[in-house]
């Protein structure tokens, strides 16, 4: 339309994952306007990732899903800001997804590389032919890659098949390789695994 668009890319480097930037009234609001800070922000991240749901291109599917498969992840403390418990809910009446929870504390070392100090605290929820849905600000890629070797994991311990991850992100080209690892290990290890969609808003950044 003319206030919401969302196009299909196709990176080179990672063909196995399904790619879309998406643009909103609301995305273009908080990344054009640096004053935009606070509940201001994230209610206003939180209405992109609405906008972007109502419009998805597979939403058929998804909204077909039972909603109790449907786990949303929070890399903490970032990834509470995209609000995508409630845009399920607003964007397609979801009400019984579950929440997980995961610290994600980064710390130089000696050599300048960003490793991941703390992520002691853990509630993850797995259900049963999960779809996780999952949103964050990637700027190095490290806390993704952590959080997903956890939920990986579990999942395999548990014998809990997963069966999408969707993600949702302001941030920058590094994210495709860590989803491009892990598309590959839940391929390998759950042979009911779907696919891996990313969304970037407004931009895939560097």
């Amino acid at each position: 339309s003319r206030a919401i668009s969302c196009y299909r890319l196709h990176p080179e480097y990672a063909p196995e994952l399904e790619v879309y930037v998406a643009s909103t009234p609301s995305s273009r609001r908080i990344l054009n306007r640096p004053e935009v800070t606070g509940v201001e922000f994230t209610r206003e991240l939180k209405n992109a990732v609405t906008e972007t749901l109502r419009h998805f291109p597979e939403r058929d599917y998804f909204r077909s899903l039972d909603p109790s498969t449907i786990s949303v992840v929070h890399f903490l403390r970032s990834g509470l800001n995209f609000g995508i418990r409630e845009a399920l809910y607003d964007a397609w009446a979801f009400n019984t997804q579950a929440s997980s929870f995961i610290t994600s504390q980064r710390q130089r070392d000696q050599f300048g590389r960003w490793y991941i100090k703390d992520d002691q605290y853990r509630k993850i929820e797995i259900p049963p032919g999960a779809s996780f849905f999952i949103g964050e600000i990637v700027a190095t890629g490290v806390t993704v890659d952590n959080g997903l070797e956890i939920i990986f994991r579990q999942a395999k311990n548990l014998g809990r098949p997963v069966h999408n991850v969707v993600f949702f992100t302001i941030g920058c080209h590094k994210i495709e390789k860590a989803l491009q690892k892990y598309d590959a290990l839940l391929r390998e290890s759950f042979r009911t695994y779907r696919k891996t969609i990313l969304v970037y808003l407004e931009g895939k950044f560097h």
